[in-house]
Protein backbone atom coordinates (compact mmCIF):
# COMPACT_ATOMS: atom_id res chain seq x y z
CA UNK A 1 0.00 0.00 0.00
CA UNK A 2 2.79 2.30 0.58
CA UNK A 3 4.56 1.86 -2.72
CA UNK A 4 1.52 2.81 -4.66
CA UNK A 5 1.14 6.30 -2.34
CA UNK A 6 4.85 6.66 -3.56
CA UNK A 7 3.81 6.05 -6.96
CA UNK A 8 0.81 7.85 -7.13
CA UNK A 9 2.47 11.09 -5.48
CA UNK A 10 5.55 10.50 -7.84
CA UNK A 11 3.14 10.41 -11.53
CA UNK A 12 1.69 13.39 -10.34
CA UNK A 13 4.66 15.33 -9.51
CA UNK A 14 6.22 14.25 -12.85
CA UNK A 15 2.69 15.65 -14.69
CA UNK A 16 2.94 19.13 -12.62
CA UNK A 17 6.48 19.48 -13.63
CA UNK A 18 5.71 18.59 -17.18
CA UNK A 19 2.70 20.88 -17.61
CA UNK A 20 4.60 23.93 -15.97
CA UNK A 21 7.49 23.37 -18.64
CA UNK A 22 10.11 22.63 -16.10
CA UNK A 23 11.44 19.25 -18.14
CA UNK A 24 11.28 21.33 -20.99
CA UNK A 25 15.61 21.67 -22.50
CA UNK A 26 14.48 25.18 -23.63
CA UNK A 27 13.63 26.61 -20.09
CA UNK A 28 16.43 24.86 -18.53
CA UNK A 29 18.92 26.35 -20.76
CA UNK A 30 17.19 29.77 -20.13
CA UNK A 31 17.59 29.38 -17.09
CA UNK A 32 20.97 28.89 -16.55
CA UNK A 33 21.70 31.89 -19.25
CA UNK A 34 19.45 33.73 -16.57
CA UNK A 35 17.29 34.93 -19.52
CA UNK A 36 13.79 33.80 -17.88
CA UNK A 37 12.52 33.65 -14.61
CA UNK A 38 10.18 31.01 -15.41
CA UNK A 39 12.35 28.29 -13.51
CA UNK A 40 13.67 30.05 -10.66
CA UNK A 41 9.49 30.56 -10.00
CA UNK A 42 9.06 27.40 -10.30
CA UNK A 43 11.80 25.96 -7.80
CA UNK A 44 11.67 28.89 -5.42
Amino acid sequence: MKQIKFLLAGTLFGIIMFKSEAASWYRIQEMFRFQDFHMYGIIG
